[in-house]
């Protein structure tokens, strides 16, 4: 495994959610103080729900320099803000709900625009104006929050989607057959051009897919989480016991080092 990948196995969700906070201020405090600014794009589901959580109070509330900081998403359904399925929904209770964050400051997805390719097209545009961005160039975003699903897929990139082979773009309206829906994602080139990503990955379920997204042989389509692999920038997976039951312990060829 290369030298800028990092495996380290928390002993709790708490602890993963606390260990993930820190890693996160550390790197924000830096990047403010090099460009001035801390992107940050932030991942759905459940498991970064307790991260935010704490973002949002102290010591996070007042270590933090929130006017500073531009929040994207990872990836979004494509369901009415409102909707139960949103991400978006979800990081308003939560770090929204607490944290002083700007409006302007927090990048959407707009998911009523006529089609998802507006939806996707719209919210390109809107990074790059944010973020500097030239055509034809891919955004550095100091970190990308990541979780991983039983079947490998990361943000909104499922095996065997389309948008697995998008190089051209940084945001993909993605359709996902097996649960008949459409998604918004960054596509894996923006997630390879990130400067930092954090996974946060946790669950015997998940167990098989880790390791071969770590250590197996390359296949993207099946382990699109693969995609990051050989990504000129910092990668951490933080995991617990369980998800990391099957990897190898010492570092060397196609084998990840696992902290404890």
């Amino acid at each position: 495994m290369a030298n800028n990948v990092t495996v380290t196995q928390t002993s709790s969700s708490e602890d993963m959610a606390q260990t993930a906070a820190r890693r996160l201020a550390d790197m924000a405090e830096a990047a403010i103080k090099d460009h001035d600014h801390f992107s940050l794009a932030l991942s759905g589901g459940n498991t970064p729900k307790r991260l935010y959580e704490i973002l949002g109070q102290s010591p996070y509330a007042q270590r933090l320099t929130w006017d500073k900081i531009i929040f994207l998403l990872g990836d979004e359904r494509l369901v009415p803000i409102d909707n139960k399925d949103s991400n978006y929904l979800m990081i308003k209770n939560s770090l929204l709900k607490t944290a002083p964050i700007r409006e302007q400051n927090f990048l959407r997805v707009y998911t009523d625009l006529a089609t998802p390719g507006a939806c996707a097209t719209d919210y390109e545009l809107a990074i790059k104006k944010h973020l500097g961005v030239k055509n034809g160039e891919m955004p550095a975003i100091d970190l990308v929050l990541l979780g991983m699903g039983p079947d490998g897929h990361t943000a909104s990139l499922f095996p065997g989607t389309d948008a697995l082979e998008d190089i051209g773009h940084i945001v993909r309206a993605n359709f996902v057959a097996k649960l008949n829906s459409w998604r918004i994602t960054l596509t894996a080139a923006a997630l390879r051009n990130a400067r930092n990503v954090l996974f946060q990955v946790q669950g015997a379920d998940k167990a098989v897919a880790l390791k071969e997204v770590l250590e197996g042989k390359e296949n993207q389509s099946l382990y699109p989480a693969q995609l990051l692999r050989g990504m000129p920038g910092k990668v951490e997976w933080l995991v617990d016991k369980e998800v990391s039951a099957g990897l190898r312990e010492s570092l060397g060829s196609g084998s990840a080092g696992v902290k404890k």
